[in-house]
């Protein structure tokens, strides 16, 4: 078998997609060892139904398909199987299409589910019930156990595919109730989340980038400059899909704009490792720069022939509202010359 990387979901999906019509007897043990890592992995929920789809219906070899089904979960059932066997054997049993096999499967499926918590309607006072947005609202009763599970969630247990996993529901369910009675722990954990991409790469990264930039305002100086050593001085960008890598660069200089200095913002703006362009959403957030710090800037790039970097330096000066200078309208006369797309569409 050859190795390859990428999201695990799409992966084993494609996988299973491409046995469409083939016969399915000789993948058994195959399917029993995949059932066993989709009870390790959430994310994998495309999968589980491609599974169910590619098995209910297979027509290749159906009779020869069930009887190596029920050989191949033989071992796992003479054994003392764990909880992640268990569910396997029934997934098994399921899929051989036999009825039998299936009142075998429902019946380990509710012996299973005995002990499932009950998800029915929470009594009022409880915080799953309690109306966040009141003013009036009381303290729920069980607010102590609600934030000791929510101050427990890792930031590297959510946001980790693009599905949503029980970490992902338990935090944003809880995070309105927080946010409402405890609103600094809710910073804290903002704070927490935001602190991933100082370690993230590939799709954690990008889904933390897309999702949450409503966090942004919640940016810290620290995280800020940490980020921009890691933007600057490593691939971080690189592990993520190539067609997302420009707008993650440029997502990412919003997140940490409003914590920046005028000459650190000007730095980024030139800097091709945030973009080759910028995101309206950051407008709001650029300070004024100094004239002397422009004329610099805007010298140096059309010496250099940096087209790019010419753009982000008036991109700079025009949307922090910096005072033209006699000195930079002559500078800005040299620009209109210059082919790149963006220049010539501010100057048209």
């Amino acid at each position: 078998m050859t190795e390859v990387t990428g999201e695990t979901n799409a992966l084993f999906s494609l996988a299973l997609q491409l046995l469409a019509g083939h016969p399915l007897a000789e993948f058994a043990g195959s399917f029993v060892a995949l059932g066993l890592g989709f009870t390790f992995d959430h994310s994998v929920h495309s999968a589980r139904k491609t599974f169910d789809q590619l098995t209910t219906f297979n027509k290749a070899d159906r009779g020869a398909a069930k009887d190596a089904f029920l050989k191949a979960i033989e071992p796992i059932q003479l054994s003392d199987s764990s909880q992640s066997g268990e569910w396997t054997i029934v997934r098994m049993l399921y899929a051989t299409g036999d009825e039998a096999a299936a009142r075998e499967a429902n019946a380990i499926a509710e012996k299973l589910r005995k002990n499932w918590p009950d998800w029915g309607s929470a009594p009022a006072n409880e915080w799953r019930q309690t109306r966040s947005a009141d003013p009036e609202a009381p303290e729920p009763i069980n607010m102590a156990d609600g934030l000791r599970r929510f101050r427990a969630i890792s930031e590297d247990e959510i946001i980790q595919s693009m599905g949503r996993s029980i970490k992902d529901r338990d935090y944003r369910d809880f995070l309105p109730v927080a946010c409402r009675f405890e609103p600094e722990v809710a910073v804290e954990k903002a704070h927490e989340i935001l602190s991933g991409l100082l370690t993230r790469t590939g799709l954690p990264l990008r889904q933390l980038i897309f999702s949450y930039r409503n966090y942004a305002p919640l940016m810290t100086r620290d995280i800020a400059v940490r980020l921009i050593e890691r933007i600057t001085n490593s691939d971080m960008i690189d592990t993520c899909s190539e067609w997302n890598q420009d707008t993650l660069r440029m997502r990412l200089f919003q997140y940490i704009a409003f914590q920046l200095t005028p000459s650190e913002q000007l730095s980024c703006m030139i800097n091709p490792a945030f973009g080759h362009s910028l995101l309206i959403d950051v407008i709001p957030s650029l300070k004024c720069q100094p004239v002397e710090a422009i004329l610099t800037a805007l010298k140096m790039a059309l010496n250099a022939g940096d087209e790019e970097a010419i753009y982000g330096v008036l991109a700079a000066a025009c949307y922090g509202n910096s005072p033209i200078a006699s000195e930079l309208e002559s500078l800005i006369v040299r620009c209109r010359k210059m082919s790149h797309d963006f220049l010539r569409a501010s100057f048209s």
